[in-house]
């Protein structure tokens, strides 16, 4: 980190403004990123099942190795190297069902409202966070 403390990134205001469960910041692993700065690496807990944050893979070798030391609040923590990012918890597309094969059953599609709610709710975000969100980019299905 440059110097900031974790409570003063921009990351951390992000995520005090979103979760349901505030008290997930307290173990929280600032992640560091090329150049300057830090994304924040989150862990499940509470309503919160999935996590996410951009990372430089040599400079964050040590926050990773603390998130590894961490497994049951960093579970299955994995390398998405085709966005240069680390995921743990549940993986978004194993929740969500999609058709994998002509052959199986149609899964019903879920509009972009239910989508956003759902994808909200596996990152721990307050009902109401996810509600504004859907509200301020145009997801909401009754128009509101």
């Amino acid at each position: 980190m440059t110097g900031e403390r974790i409570e003063e990134g921009m990351k951390f205001q992000y995520y005090r403004e979103r979760l349901d469960d505030l008290n997930l910041l307290d173990r929280a692993v600032p992640v560091p990123l090329s150049g300057d700065g830090f994304d924040l690496a989150v862990p499940v807990g509470g309503r919160r099942r999935s996590g996410v944050c951009d990372a430089d893979p040599v400079r964050a070798a040590h926050a990773i190795v603390s998130m590894l030391a961490q497994p049951e609040e960093f579970p299955d923590l994995r390398w998405a190297d085709d966005e240069q990012r680390l995921r743990w918890g549940v993986d978004p597309e194993d929740a969500i069902p999609q058709q994998q094969w002509e052959t199986e059953p149609r899964v019903p599609e879920l509009s972009e409202e239910a989508y956003m709610r759902v994808m909200g709710i596996l990152y721990g975000y307050s009902d109401e966070a996810i509600q504004k969100f859907i509200r301020h980019h145009g997801f909401a299905e009754d128009g509101q």
